[in-house]
């Protein structure tokens, strides 16, 4: 896995290799999530993972970005 951002006690992280579609996960602070990016939505208990989220949103585009550059 490749971490991507650490915000807080929280790392973003893609995968490698990892199944489709594009996502990210959210891993620290006693958060474990996946967060689509394309739509957004997630799977797992996003309590206290909002800074994490609302950047994840905001950079969606480097991180499909890098998804694919990782799982081509």
């Amino acid at each position: 896995m490749g971490n991507v951002k650490k915000i807080g006690n929280q790392i973003i992280v893609i995968g490698q290799p990892d199944h489709g579609p594009p996502h990210a996960h959210i891993i620290g602070g006693g958060v474990r999530i996946s967060i689509s990016l394309i739509d957004f939505s997630t799977k797992g208990n996003t309590k206290g993972a909002n800074k994490a989220i609302n950047w994840v949103k905001a950079n969606s585009a480097k991180l499909i970005k890098i998804y694919n550059e990782l799982n081509g």
